[in-house]
């Protein structure tokens, strides 16, 4: 069994505009750079024959490279916040390849996700019963984050490891999305 997510990879000068948003929230436990992703779907535990399945089936998807950044900070728990995360901007694009993807996890006979899609990247997680005032203050302290556009170029099939400390995230698979013609 391994636990499996498709993510957008964050590129390393996007990680690196990203560090300086890690300090400042003593119940927050900041996720290291090379963590940094953008979820398309989370499915969780899966035995290695449906991983080769969903290898398959993520191998057809033909989708052209696009333009993403990132702007803003949000969280997720409300009244008991449990993670931060800067804000992707949201884009046809990627709502539409987050579509995609899910449509082949639902095919697959996967459990659906009942959640809105909010794409972003997860900075910081929340001790449990973490007070929600910390957390308003450090998000109007980054509000204005901007990050620079880069070109979403590829996703990838991610096995995640937890541990005492953060998760470890290994690439199972990579899909490369067409390049932009000009």
């Amino acid at each position: 069994m391994k636990r499996i997510f498709i993510a957008l990879p964050v590129p390393d000068k996007i990680s690196a505009n990203l560090l300086p948003l890690q300090t400042g929230l003593e119940e927050g436990r900041f996720s290291p750079p090379q963590n940094f992703h953008i979820t398309l779907r989370f499915i969780g535990d899966m035995q290695e024959n449906d991983i080769a399945d969903l290898d398959e089936e993520l191998g057809k998807i033909e989708f052209p490279q696009f333009e993403i950044s990132l702007s803003g900070i949000g969280f997720f728990g409300g009244e008991k916040p449990h993670s931060i995360h800067a804000l992707v901007n949201q884009t046809r694009q990627i709502n539409s390849l987050h579509e995609k993807v899910d449509n082949i996890c639902n095919k697959l006979g996967f459990e659906k996700d009942h959640k809105k899609y909010i794409p972003h990247v997860t900075l910081a997680y929340m001790k449990l019963n973490s007070p929600l005032p910390p957390v308003l203050e450090y998000q109007s302290n980054h509000a204005l984050f901007k990050s620079k556009t880069w070109i979403a170029d590829r996703f990838f099939l991610y096995s995640s490891t937890i541990g005492n400390g953060p998760s470890f995230y290994n690439i199972e698979a990579e899909y490369p999305l067409k390049t932009i013609e000009k």
